[in-house]
């Protein structure tokens, strides 16, 4: 995992914001079998009401070659004004224990 942390810095209520996550294999033998899975995150404001939303717009699964590296396409939307966190996991099918993860944090504003 290249991006360990990804701050999107100050966004605009009701606008759009993507990045990317970019995974990389660094073995020279193994496929790296992943799934992308959404962790939880302060998200939630006082009034129980939904600040943003992480959306990961490529596949949630997929196949690295080795010695190479994909992206995965995410997606933010921006509802409400407040400070969002959101954790996404890359996880490695052949082997739980190698699980990373990526936060992602951006602060919503007018």
């Amino acid at each position: 995992l290249v991006d360990k942390v990804i701050n999107l810095g100050d966004q605009y209520i009701n606008h759009d914001n993507q990045s990317f996550i970019t995974i990389e294999n660094l073995h020279k033998i193994d496929k790296f079998h992943y799934i992308t899975v959404l962790g939880k995150g302060n998200y939630i404001n006082k009034r129980n009401n939904c600040i943003g939303e992480i959306f990961v717009k490529s596949r949630h699964t997929g196949v690295i070659l080795p010695n190479s590296s994909t992206s995965v396409h995410i997606l933010y939307k921006s509802y409400l004004p407040g400070k969002f966190e959101q954790d996404v996991w890359i996880v490695n099918i052949n082997d739980i224990f190698d699980t990373k993860k990526c936060s992602i944090s951006c602060n919503n504003i007018v």
